[in-house]
Order: structure tokens, then sequence, then C-alpha cells
């Protein structure tokens, strides 16, 4: 799967895995996948921050909704989420849509907010995140 996204996609996938194993989870889920976005270098990071979203309350909340049960279980073909691997399959078909080769950070977001019930996105609204705006900031910023 790794071979199908930019290094500093590839790096988000990588924090991903470490975040999971930080916070005791079996799985790799949305939530996972939009902390790493806010740790690591990339268009999406950029876009975040832009937008308000603060990377210590985000995994604040993500820890608290996980202990409360709320977290996506895998269905055991890997260690991502079905949800998760969606985002993925998801972001490699938006890179395509324009044009590129490898999928980035920028089109990870994208997926992961055209998943409008995810973990994800969840967290993004409870702490008042304009998921919108960042969606179309993503979009724009694509091209």
């Amino acid at each position: 799967m790794k071979e199908k996204f930019t290094p500093n996609a590839q790096r988000v996938l990588a924090v991903a895995y470490e975040l999971s194993e930080q916070m005791g989870q079996s799985y790799i889920g949305t939530e996972h996948l939009l902390i790493a976005l806010t740790q690591c270098d990339g268009v999406a990071k950029d876009i975040l921050l832009q937008n308000g979203t603060e990377e210590e309350k985000l995994l604040e909340l993500a820890k608290q909704l996980i202990v409360l049960g709320g977290g996506e279980e895998p269905d055991g073909q890997d260690s991502f989420s079905p949800v998760a691997r969606k985002v993925l399959l998801q972001s490699e078909q938006e890179a395509n849509a324009c044009g590129e080769r490898l999928a980035g950070t920028e089109h990870i977001l994208l997926a992961l907010l055209k998943e409008r019930m995810c973990l994800a996105v969840r967290l993004l609204n409870t702490l008042e995140v304009n998921v919108q705006k960042v969606f179309t900031d993503a979009v724009l910023l694509m091209g």
C-alpha cells in the first residue's frame, strides 16, 4: 500500500501506526490518521492548522472517545479499520483524479473529510473546526 503514497503521506501512515500503539489500540482508525496529519509535514497539516485544529486538544479528545468505546475496529484484513482503509483507497482515487500518481497528505485529508460519520470528522466537529472550510481549502489548494 505504501508505494501509492508520497513520502510525507507514508510518514502519516507510520505515525498513525505509532499513535495507535501508544494509545493501546489494535487498529489504525481515522482518528489516528487525522492526528498524524497534524503531526507530519505536508499540505494537510498546513490546512488543518490554519483552520484552528490544535494537535494537543485533538489527541486528548481522541483518547477520551476511544476509552468510551468510540473507536473503529479492524475487520481482520490488516491493522486499518474498514473506514480508515476506505479513506486510504479514496485518497488514491483523489490523487488519480488530479492527475497525480501518488496520494499526498492533502488527498488523505480530502478523503477523510468525505467520510462524514467517521471518528476523525466527529473529532473536528467537537473541536468546532469548520469542516466545510477545511474541505474547501483542500480542494482549492489541489487546484
